[in-house]
């Protein structure tokens, strides 16, 4: 089996709190193409914004070890996966 891996992350941020995050699994630059697969993760406890900020700034939204790490020890309340269309 292969384990896919996300290439981008864009969170959906309030001026205060990010409630949930989209991980997109194509290139960046077919990121918003039709078909593409996406996975949004909604957060058992709000994350800071700024806190997800920093990454976005810091890596321009691509996902990286540091996002791995970031991530990885949150608790996830939702999991909804879609295709564009």
């Amino acid at each position: 089996m292969t384990q896919l891996q996300p290439k981008s992350i864009w969170s959906d941020e309030t001026l205060i709190k990010t409630y949930n995050s989209m991980f997109k699994f194509n290139n960046m630059e077919d990121s918003f193409d039709v078909g593409t697969v996406n996975m949004v993760i909604f957060w058992q406890t709000p994350i800071p914004a700024t806190e997800t900020e920093y990454y976005e700034n810091k890596n321009h939204f691509y996902f990286t070890n540091d996002e791995r790490n970031f991530y990885g020890n949150k608790i996830v309340k939702d999991i909804y996966v879609y295709t564009t269309k």
